[in-house]
């Protein structure tokens, strides 16, 4: 029998890839993780133990394989300019800048990017890269679509189980709400401009009174869709199928620090400890999972009052915990388990810095590298550790080991930072690089020769209907008796986290649904986007030689100055004197009149990957949809309720017509789309790729699995977090039967 290295290799190490992680790793595999990017932290925290010496990520800092958020939230400085730092860890695909870093930094290793810009002909699409995935640049959004008539109507589109029922459920979303409540944290609504202490307010529906405790951009989306629902045109109160409602994010918030305080047993049964582990015995149910952080407090020796993270559940009564702080092996009893609330436990709350998708510096914000670091699930630490990890490995192919029938494991090869190739083995291999990076991958293996797949790889790439736009408020107090002085000036997107709430519009003749968020713009960004914006706005209405002069002049040649010559745009100077308050700005000042509007909607997902001579992605996808058309209308009905003009996002004109339009997306989907069969999908229900082969017609390969947003059959009209968890739950049980038959592991756990 052939020798492996693993038991399991997974690619990549987002939100799919975490999931296959946290299952098998109950099961003592061998599993290991290769990640193209490195790791990515906040320079306001001591780095996690996991880094420290003596534990396993000590190498990674040894090796200089972390790095720290972009900032300063500044754009206007000459040194250390953030918007700068930001650029520098954008790395931008099929564009003659290759590393957009290069442009700006001199010497001759610039840093590792932490977004991915890829470039197509109508549309771009960004990702992200570094251990944890997406969830380094995403805003912690975590719902699920729209729900009516006990079904998801959009995914009335997508391959139906072999009952008929839809794909996904409710029941199918409660576990993906529960995995993503027990692996990174509980869900808050974060709406407000501080947290809410006041039982008597919920933030779902403050009164009049209390709405000035609402942030700004979030109370200008609340009021202006209200305003549509009363509206003497019947239209809009039957399209908004879900009124204004808070968005539930992954970020801690404010909460009583004691989650709950359980008595221990007794001396000498309630306390055990040998080394690092403590067994505690409870008189009551602890209801206690593991990863969750738990303090001993008033034992009857007072050295195993200690801090640690729960690493196993015994029996209902029991359960062993790790500990970092210092004792002697023995036994002790009495005193309580005190439960830690997330935000006590990681000693962080929002602050409403407005930087989300550009890394949380208090670390509020809920990321898969905490996840897989975190010793109670032991993935990268804790007592039984279950997973290597490989950072910067960027992934080349996946070949079957012996011939396509009667395969005995995979070898997956991948090329390191220093251009050595590396070859490693397993019986079971868990593609999970990302719509793009999974979709590349087998495309490759595909016209190599080494794989006979379905025709529908990269077929089905929707964009999830992406869409942003701005409304400009109109200051009340420059026109006291014009009617469209507006009653919620400012919006201060700069303020709160990135996306706080939304509402959901259903177009029932096209069946389509259209979900609109407030979005935030980070000060770094204040601005570029108030120059971009206002250039654009004085030469919208000129012909195309104006508008292409435009760029080598005024405000848009700093811009591109930046972009060149890698020092910042010298901005508009702000001068005296000082009783006009629009001198000297803070950078959310800049933006204050802006609302950023960030939709989702039901596109058609009829996109096409291939590659390109070079081995790279093409993308064909049509832009000129019915669901962007019926989007800007809504956002210009809500703009006309705000009393604000609308401004279209820069890319989605074309910059004012002087370049073609574009699509913008956040939330690539498809591309390795589920099937009922090798001529609907890459891959069955179970995840397992199609073989189409001669030997196997209509079978699939053993040991090879995709689990990520590349198998998502079509749009979801929300942000998909939350979908690409669940579809990876139902994928998990056959991974993990599958991992377990295989291995040669003498201590693998069964279910």
């Amino acid at each position: 029998m052939a020798q492996m290295d693993y038991d399991v290799i997974i690619i990549g190490s987002g939100f799919g890839a975490s999931v296959a992680a946290s299952q098998l790793a109950k099961h003592n595999l061998r599993i290991l993780m290769l990640e193209r990017g490195l790791w990515w932290n906040t320079p306001e925290r001591q780095l996690p133990n996991y880094f420290q010496a003596g534990n396993p990520g000590y190498e990674e800092f040894r090796q200089r394989r972390i790095q720290y958020w972009p900032r300063p939230d500044n754009s206007n400085g000459l040194d250390n300019n953030g918007l700068l730092n930001f650029l520098a860890v954008v790395r931008a695909h099929n564009s003659p800048l290759a590393t957009i870093a290069q442009s700006f930094l001199e010497g001759e290793n610039p840093p590792e990017p932490l977004y991915h810009y890829h470039m197509f002909d109508n549309i771009d699409i960004i990702c992200a890269g570094g251990v944890g995935g997406g969830s380094l640049i995403y805003s912690n959004v975590t719902v699920e679509p729209h729900h009516e008539d006990d079904r998801y109507p959009v995914l009335d589109r997508w391959p139906r189980n072999p009952d008929g029922s839809q794909l996904l459920n409710n029941a199918d979303y409660k576990k993906a709400k529960g995995w993503m409540e027990k692996y990174r944290g509980k869900l808050n609504k974060i709406v407000t401009k501080t947290p809410i202490a006041d039982a008597n307010l919920n933030v779902d529906n403050l009164p009049p009174e209390f709405e000035f405790l609402y942030l700004a951009k979030s109370r200008a989306l609340r009021f202006a869709t209200n305003k549509l629902l009363t509206d003497p045109n019947p239209k809009w109160r039957e399209e908004i199928v879900q009124p204004w409602q808070p968005l539930t994010l992954q970020v801690y918030d404010y909460e009583n620090a004691i989650k709950s305080t359980i008595p221990i047993a007794p001396p000498p049964a309630g306390l055990a400890r040998t080394g690092k582990v403590v067994t505690v015995t409870t008189t009551a149910a602890h209801s206690v999972d593991e990863g969750v952080e738990v303090e001993i407090q008033g034992a009857s020796a007072p050295e195993f009052n200690v801090l640690g993270i729960v690493t196993e559940e015994l029996t209902p009564t029991s359960f062993r915990l790790t500990t970092d702080n210092a004792g002697q092996d023995g036994t002790s009893g009495g005193g309580n388990v005190v439960v830690l609330s997330d935000s006590a436990k990681n000693k962080a709350v929002c602050e409403r810095q407005g930087r989300c998708f550009l890394g949380c510096l208090p670390a509020a914000r809920h990321t898969l590298n905490k996840t897989l670091i975190n010793p109670g699930f032991d993935i990268f630490a804790g007592p039984r550790r279950s997973t290597d990890l490989i950072s910067l490995a960027e992934v080349q192919d996946i070949a079957p080991i012996g011939n396509d029938a009667g395969h005995s494991g995979w070898e997956i090869s991948y090329v390191m930072k220093d251009g050595t190739v590396a070859i490693k083995r397993a019986w079971t291999v868990v593609v999970s690089a990302g719509c793009l990076g999974s979709t590349k991958l087998l495309l490759r293996q595909r016209n190599r020769g080494r794989l006979n797949l379905s025709e529908k790889v990269g077929k089905n790439f929707s964009s999830n209907g992406d869409f942003a736009a701005f409304a400009r408020l109109k200051p009340p107090d420059t026109a006291p008796d014009d009617l469209r002085a507006n009653p919620i000036y400012p919006a201060f997107p700069s303020k709160g986290p990135i996306n706080t709430c939304h509402v959901i519009f259903k177009d029932a003749r096209n069946n389509l649904f259209i979900n609109v968020e407030d979005s935030g713009i980070p000060a770094m960004f204040s601005g570029i986007t108030r120059t971009v914006l206002d250039t654009l706005e004085e030469i919208r209405p000129t012909g195309i030689r104006r508008k292409r002069k435009a760029l080598n002049s005024g405000h848009l040649k700093q811009v591109r100055e930046m972009w060149t010559k890698g020092k910042p745009a010298s901005f508009t100077r702000l001068k005296g004197p000082y009783h006009k308050p629009g001198q000297f700005q803070t950078e959310q000042e800049m933006t204050a009149d802006l609302f950023f509007f960030n939709c989702q909607g039901t596109d058609s997902g009829d996109g096409v990957f291939t590659l390109n001579d070079s081995d790279e992605l093409d993308l064909k996808y049509n832009m000129n949809q019915y669901v962007f058309t019926k989007t800007e209308e809504i956002c210009k009905e809500i703009t006309a309720r705000m009393c604000a003009d609308y401004i279209p996002f820069p890319l989605s004109e074309g910059l004012a017509g002087i370049l073609p339009p574009k699509a913008l997306t956040v939330h690539p989907l498809g591309g390795c789309v589920m099937g009922r069969s090798a001529s609907e999908g890459v891959v069955d229900f179970h995840g397992r790729v199609f073989n189409t082969g001669p030997s196997a017609p209509e079978g699939t390969y053993a040991g090879l699995f995709v689990m990520d947003a590349s198998v998502v059959p079509g749009p979801v009209a929300v942000n998909p977090t939350l979908t690409i968890v669940a579809l990876a739950l139902k994928i998990a049980p056959h991974l993990e039967a599958y991992a377990i038959n295989k291995s040669q592991h003498p201590e693998v756990r069964f279910p």
